[in-house]
């Protein structure tokens, strides 16, 4: 994985979390964030730093609102081939408010059949692979994320901090009626 696909928006849900309860707008955290793996314990980035995961595959998601699948590069075969990672993604979906990708996780959603017929975006290194490997997803290149269907997708690995920030507006807008 990438490790700023994982903590870019862990960060950001985790600060927003803690501004909302310092801002007396919740008593309580809102957001509490959680790493999934194959298995507990650390997980190595592409970079070589590690990763706490808390959770498995095989756990229950009953408790988790928002599920983000970061992207990764992989010198054999592709993360999002992998049976175990397309079935895990296809039950979470059906048990999670909100699915989303950042970079090149939009591929594993993809391989799980969960875009098919929908709009979508991917790193743009990765977008021609998306379309070629995925023909029923209507790839859209630039830009930062795109949702459709309840299904959102981000660009390259910063845009997984912008989708997060957008997903918390979304949450806590104020918007005053015009």
């Amino acid at each position: 994985m990438q490790l700023l696909d994982v903590t870019g928006p862990l960060e950001a849900f985790n600060l927003a979390a803690q501004q909302l309860v310092d801002d007396g707008e919740a008593r309580q955290k809102p957001y509490r964030v959680a790493v999934i793996a194959r298995q507990r314990g650390d997980v190595v980035s592409m970079s070589g730093l590690a990763i706490r995961s808390d959770r498995t595959l095989d756990d229950p998601l009953d408790d988790i609102d928002t599920l983000l699948i970061p992207g990764a590069l992989t010198g054999g075969e592709p993360f999002y081939e992998d049976a175990d990672y397309q079935h895990w993604v296809r039950r979470a979906a059906t048990q999670v408010r909100r699915l989303c990708s950042v970079c090149s996780g939009a591929m594993l959603l993809a391989a799980a059949g969960l875009l098919d017929g929908k709009r979508a975006t991917t790193h743009w290194m990765d977008a021609q692979t998306l379309r070629d490997c995925f023909p029923q997803v209507r790839v859209q290149e630039d830009r930062i994320y795109i949702e459709d269907g309840g299904i959102y997708t981000s660009g390259g690995i910063t845009a997984g901090v912008d989708l997060a920030l957008a997903l918390i507006e979304k949450d806590y807008s104020q918007s005053e009626p015009a």
